[in-house]
């Protein structure tokens, strides 16, 4: 081979080599769009669990508290407008509490119940079984809870609790906390995760999520999708938590209840390219501050105490 034969091999390989790298840029280069695409008549499953240890000062008196919430849903898809927007009817499938503090321990395990439940347990298990219908669109928000003052009602009437003024006292706190507004806000919270568009790996967005009612609270979430693999996205979650100031207090009967946070929470998500849906996601979250009570008996100045509190929250789906 000449000199000038093997400079011009040389020259088709540095071609050809380049092309190569350039497909390979642009295969790199390309983007998914994460979104909510759920089929009409089929059913999301999803479950969560929240283990939370709090702790507490009250009067010169530390209380410690160990909580775990998990509650399984079934999410299932009655209507998909031309937009996207998905009609859904929730049903709780399964429920877990457990408390563990200074009184005791209480549990109900709807995957092993008892013959009697705990009085402190009873609104929880009350759910099992109960629905609701939201409204969600493709990028996560819900625009629409019903149903969700019938199903308080069915709670309220699971606890025996006689008609008069505790009665009515637990229901407007449970209105309060628990409502239509209350449920759109903390589903949204599991739901509230997709980017605006496209992103390619090493891209992030924000998302802003407040809570009114419940446990009033403002979450500023920073997502960063940080790989791909197999049909599943994986992404990264930070956030900056803090207390609402805009929202009213708890009320249980006289006594009115505020909370003063701020706090941070990390993790990682996994979606399901095709559907959007959530595979599997874990967050760790630690808030601290201090409670404000006013109108309890005897104390008509009211009191305030701190508080900490640490979450382990995970998400799992069990399939279609």
């Amino acid at each position: 081979m000449t000199s000038r034969t093997r400079f011009r091999a040389v020259v088709v390989l540095l071609i050809a080599a380049g092309a190569i790298c350039a497909a390979a840029g642009v295969a790199r280069a390309e983007k998914v769009s994460l979104r909510l695409k759920l089929a009409e008549g089929k059913t999301y499953n999803l479950k969560m669990t929240a283990q939370q240890k709090i702790s507490q000062t009250i009067g010169g008196r530390k209380v410690d508290m160990d909580q775990t919430l998990g509650m399984g849903y079934s999410f299932a898809v009655t209507d998909v407008d031309a937009e996207g927007t998905i009609s859904a009817k929730v049903t709780y499938d399964s429920v877990l509490f457990r408390q563990k503090g200074p009184t005791g321990t209480v549990e109900y395990d709807s995957a092993h119940p008892t013959e009697t439940v705990n009085p402190m347990a009873k609104a929880f298990a009350a759910q099992l079984g109960q629905s609701f219908t939201l409204a969600l669109t493709p990028e996560g928000r819900i625009t629409k809870v019903e149903g969700v003052d019938k199903l308080f009602a069915h709670v309220l009437r699971s606890m025996d609790i006689p008609a008069g003024p505790q009665r009515d006292a637990l229901e407007k706190s449970l209105k309060q906390q628990f409502g239509d507004q209350a449920m759109q806000d903390s589903m949204e919270q599991l739901t509230a995760i997709y980017p605006d568009g496209p992103v390619d790996v090493g891209d992030s967005w924000e998302r802003k999520v407040t809570m009114a009612k419940g446990f009033p609270m403002q979450l500023e979430n920073t997502w960063q999708l940080k790989s791909r693999k197999d049909g599943r996205a994986t992404i990264d979650v930070k956030s900056k938590i803090s207390s609402n100031a805009n929202a009213d207090p708890i009320s249980m009967g006289p006594v009115s209840l505020k909370y003063d946070f701020n706090g941070e929470q990390e993790g990682e998500i996994v979606l399901d390219e095709a559907t959007g849906w959530t595979v599997s996601a874990k967050t760790t979250q630690k808030l601290t501050g201090k409670v404000n009570v006013k109108g309890a008996p005897g104390m008509p100045a009211g009191m305030s105490w701190p508080i900490t509190i640490e979450s382990t929250i995970t998400l799992e789906s069990s399939g279609k």
